[in-house]
């Protein structure tokens, strides 16, 4: 049932900063052709696939800021409540977002939206796999690229001493440093 309230919560919040719950928007932003699967955020040097199944991690950075300043009334609503001692049922608190969420001209939303949580953990499993092993591809790539022109690098350096140290062994006329002339 808490879990139940916080996802509609989530919904509500989330929908009236992108017009999507928070299954749609990952299943709208997946990019399994892409170099982030369409992440904007991920914990780490790289996206993982626990993070493909997070909405917020598909967030813009406006979507970010106009999602944190819902959040933080919210939140400063619920702490002047519990410092009234106030009781609130969840289905109040559901109400009373509903009430923030429009006094902010955002739209509600009421309904639990079209996408399920099940569904996107359905799409991720299936579209992960060949993502990580692009992406990993792409990683192997880029390093072998790197690497070539390191090799590159010290062939020209090595070419480029070889020749300073011919210059230094020949004179200005053109003869060799042991002796021989022509």
């Amino acid at each position: 049932m808490a879990r139940d309230f916080f996802a509609t919560i989530q919904n509500k919040l989330l929908f009236a900063v992108t017009g999507h719950t928070a299954s749609e928007l990952v299943r709208m932003r997946i990019e399994p052709t892409g170099q982030t699967f369409g992440l904007t955020t991920w914990q780490g040097d790289r996206p993982v696939k626990a993070d493909a199944s997070v909405a917020k991690n598909y967030l813009t950075e406006p979507e970010v800021s106009d999602l944190d300043l819902l959040v933080e009334q919210f939140l400063a609503f619920a702490k002047g409540q519990a410092r009234r001692h106030l009781v609130t049922t969840m289905e109040q608190w559901v109400t009373a977002t509903d009430r923030l969420i429009a006094t902010n001209g955002y739209e509600v939303l009421g309904d639990r939206g079209v996408v399920s949580h099940d569904e996107v953990e359905s799409i991720v499993e299936q579209e992960w796999p060949a993502f990580d092993l692009a992406r990993r591809q792409r990683e192997y790539d880029e390093s072998w690229q790197v690497e070539a022109a390191d090799i590159t690098e010290l062939l020209e350096l090595e070419q480029t001493r070889k020749s300073v140290v011919k210059d230094s062994l020949t004179t200005d006329d053109g003869g060799s440093v042991d002796g021989d002339s022509a």
